[in-house]
């Protein structure tokens, strides 16, 4: 059944149209006559039949979803949209559905026709409306939700950032440090033990008279001390990794299943 105009609002400012069911027209404006009066008591404005009337009928006539319809609420200053579908049986209404859709989500309630077509479409609507209540109150709306989350995030504890970045820092250094040590030991080492340096010799004798002596002593201690330092800067570098890794200690996340209503634990221990 193609959409028909009944009504619409304000704060949030409903436009009310009949869009899906298999009940004639006269049914469907009843039905949505009753929201619309729902819709006002429930502190809603709602674009007035008048106000539809700018629209050309060929328009709502067009529209076969939702989606369809928000080009024509924009432009009656709407911000949601209600839609009414009554169905039909052996010639008598059945069932009304009513969505409503505020944003970019949708709530949408379905009653029995017992007593009347408008008792049953104003129940609808109040329970479409609880259920977006209820939505609320569990996730937000969904145009906040991006925004609400990064809001409530918990921020990260600068103090431990800095704790852990030095650590880091220091296991870094440290072995640095041994290392160049050790190196410019075993570099003192070899050239303590190089050959004999002579600047001047006396030409009769071929005795060195001006130079110096290699030490080998010395040179054999700069060399151990130097080899010493690189393997302890070696050590300090693995064991150190391994100690920032094991520091982390156990840890378990405790995970909550969405729907389920499941816990789940897992961790490294």
């Amino acid at each position: 059944m193609a959409a028909s105009p009944c009504a619409a609002q304000d704060s949030e400012r409903y436009l009310v149209a009949s869009l899906g069911g298999d009940a004639p027209e006269a049914l469907a404006v009843v039905a949505c006559d009753a929201v619309r009066a729902t819709l006002s008591a429930e502190g809603f404005g709602v674009v007035e039949p008048a106000d539809v009337g700018t629209i050309a009928p060929a328009r709502f006539a067009e529209a076969r979803h939702l989606e369809d319809l928000r080009p024509i609420a924009t432009e009656l200053g709407a911000t949601a949209i209600a839609t009414v579908a009554v169905w039909t049986s052996d010639g008598s209404p059945s069932s009304v559905i009513v969505s409503i859709a505020p944003g970019t989500r949708s709530f949408s309630a379905t009653e029995t026709v017992h007593a009347s077509l408008e008792e049953s479409a104003r129940d609808a609507v109040r329970a479409a409306l609880a259920r977006r209540r209820d939505a609320l109150l569990v996730g937000g709306d969904a145009p906040h939700a991006t925004t609400t989350a990064a809001a409530t995030a918990p921020a990260p504890a600068p103090a431990q950032s800095v704790i852990i970045q030095n650590d880091q820092l220091f296991g870094i250094v440290g072995p640095g440090f041994l290392a160049a040590l050790g190196a410019a030991g075993i570099g003192g080492g070899i050239y303590a033990s190089l050959d004999e340096m002579c600047d001047q010799r006396n030409p009769t004798t071929n005795v060195c008279l001006r130079g110096s002596q290699p030490n080998y002593g010395l040179g054999v201690a700069f060399i151990a001390g130097g080899v010493l330092a690189l393997a302890g800067a070696i050590a300090w570098w693995i064991l150190g990794a391994s100690s920032n890794e094991a520091s982390a200690g156990p840890r378990i996340d405790i995970v909550t299943l969405p729907g389920g209503g499941y816990v789940v634990a897992r961790g490294r221990f």
